[in-house]
């Protein structure tokens, strides 16, 4: 009756995974598989992870060819939970720290309480908290120092039955991107499915997050509302990964490989409006050996005009005018207009172009810094209509 236990993992610090890795090593209960997703880090911490899994004789370890595509861990956890061999099953963050006593009681809990699904918080370590290999030592001396809980919103760390799963009715919604509640979502579906969550305290079995600087993706504006408010439920989860450069042409094209495309350039410009149109027509209209190619550096794309003294003089007579109730309105001439295009903008709309246009996305490919934009996407090929005999 033993654990398979998930991690995703993209460009954290490798030695975060380190830790985390030799902490398992370490447990007191010794049935248990981890299954290790490495889902596009930049190559030199690809190589560098997969280095330190290769020590791990309990680690299988799997490629996900996603460099360049917005963060899916829906995606990542249904193909490990389709690779999971064992009883019960375990998700866990990169960056957390297990102590060595934490499957053995966990196995307890869940062979008492089968019908529960277990969400263990964690402890989150101050930057000057490095000594992880002593925790349990400070835990039984009841001293946590540079440590702090977190809430019950945090679900890095749950653990469940795999008998809940069998019938292929409950998987991660793919939906989600970036940060999207998916692990929310999913223990919405096993509480349906008759599991009750047990929110562990934190003390009995404790789990620490390892700090570290931050490295997720922004969040695109609005995103948070839509998962809130408006949760789409897609039915055609694919449960597929990308297990070869082949698979990738967009990023063949980024990284300078050979290709056979002809790349259309656009450029964001003013009126940023009637851009972003533009680039949907480009786009819809790209042929099966053709790719479309955003390469730019963000300022402003216009100069932002500046509200003049005759127009601030305009604002405050037509305020009188309007308490006065008279009709005639002044009207400053030099019309002032915001023109300015930042980076976050540009690739908050490439995030809901791609989450629009995915079903006609061959692939795609996106890089952003401080103030530039990488952005590649190729079109498949139409589906030929047949006529009707």
């Amino acid at each position: 009756m033993g654990f398979s236990i998930l991690i995703t993992y993209r460009n954290r610090e490798p030695e975060n995974i380190a830790i985390l890795l030799q902490s398992i090593a370490q447990q007191t209960y010794a049935n248990f598989e981890v299954l290790f997703l490495e889902a596009g880090s930049d190559p030199e911490k690809e190589e560098t992870i997969q280095n330190i899994t290769q020590k791990y004789p309990f680690v299988s370890y799997f490629q996900h060819w996603g460099r360049g595509h917005f963060w899916n861990k829906s995606l990542y956890l249904n193909f490990l939970l389709s690779k999971t061999t064992q009883p019960y099953i375990l998700t866990l963050d990169a960056d957390l720290c297990l102590p060595p006593f934490f499957l053995e009681k966990l196995h307890q809990i869940l062979q008492s309480q089968p019908n529960q699904c277990i969400h263990i918080p964690v402890w989150y370590a101050s930057p000057y908290f490095k000594n992880f290999e002593r925790l349990s030592a400070f835990l039984q001396k009841g001293k946590l120092q540079g440590i702090k809980s977190n809430n019950k919103t945090a679900l890095g760390c749950i653990a469940f039955a795999s008998e809940a799963l069998k019938n292929g009715t409950i998987e991660y919604n793919e939906w989600f991107r970036i940060w999207g509640a998916e692990d929310i979502d999913f223990l919405e579906q096993l509480k349906k499915k008759g599991l009750e969550v047990l929110h562990l305290d934190g003390t009995e079995i404790p789990v620490w997050h390892q700090w570290h600087e931050k490295v997720a993706e922004k969040l695109p504006h609005g995103w948070q509302y839509l998962i809130r408010h408006q949760p789409e439920k897609k039915k055609n989860n694919q449960k597929m990964i990308l297990e070869n450069a082949d698979q990738r042409p967009a990023l063949q094209i980024a990284e300078g490989s050979p290709h056979q495309y002809t790349l259309y350039d656009h450029t964001f410009s003013f009126p940023k409006e009637k851009s972003l149109m533009a680039m949907i027509e480009k786009f819809t209209t790209l042929q099966p050996n053709e790719a479309l190619r955003i390469l730019q550096l963000f300022d402003e794309i216009a100069p932002t005009a500046k509200e003049s003294r005759w127009a601030k003089m305009a604002r405050w007579a037509n305020g009188k005018l309007q308490k006065w109730k008279i009709s005639y309105r002044i009207t400053d001439i030099k019309t002032h207009e915001t023109t300015f295009m930042s980076v976050d903008e540009a690739h908050d709309w490439i995030f809901y172009f791609v989450l629009q246009f995915e079903e006609q996305i061959k692939d795609y490919y996106l890089k952003k810094d401080k103030n530039s934009l990488h952005f590649i996407v190729l079109k498949k090929p139409a589906t030929p209509h047949t006529s009707g005999q």
